[in-house]
């Protein structure tokens, strides 16, 4: 599924945006800690704070796209998905499954990169003079990590479409 892909390929682009939004909106000198009062903590330069974050992007889906090819060196015996006989039984099924938990592991990311954009929001939101109610993007995101965990089961749950008549 393309779509996938596309809309992961997106969501990193969009967390590089964030990213560099923010930088332009941060001050010298960028909290990044705050306490149960909401007061500030602990502190890093901007710079460092956006090399951080773009090298934290970066890697979390570098390392994500690379789980998402592991299933296809695990034997059946490890892998645990719903269906597992009908899923490893051949050659072209194993294919279609190991595409299926490719795309599974790429909404995961595209969830991490949304998380990512969310927290540098709460953090730029915190260190500029524009205070704007963006409580609501937490709820978005337990819906999303929601829709992500329960797309798993349907996913695995149909058959093959190689075997389908």
């Amino acid at each position: 599924m393309q779509l996938v892909k596309i809309f992961w390929f997106i969501s990193i682009i969009g967390a590089f945006a964030v990213n560099v939004l923010c930088y332009a909106s941060f001050p010298p000198v960028v909290s990044y800690y705050f306490d149960i009062a909401g007061n500030p903590e602990m502190f890093i330069g901007k710079e460092l704070f956006f090399y951080y974050t773009f090298a934290i992007i970066l890697i979390a889906n570098i390392l994500l796209s690379l789980l998402g090819k592991i299933p296809a060196y695990i034997s059946k015996e490890l892998l645990i998905v719903p269906r597992k006989k009908l899923w490893t039984q051949d050659i072209n099924t194993r294919k279609e499954l190991n595409k299926k938990l490719k795309e599974w592991v790429r909404g995961l990311a595209m969830l991490i990169n949304f998380f990512i954009m969310t927290i540098l929001g709460f953090i730029a939101n915190a260190n500029t003079e524009n205070n704007f109610s963006i409580s609501w993007v937490q709820y978005l995101l337990l819906f999303l990590a929601i829709c992500w965990l329960i797309f798993f089961f349907p996913l695995f749950m149909r058959k093959p479409e190689v075997l389908r008549d």
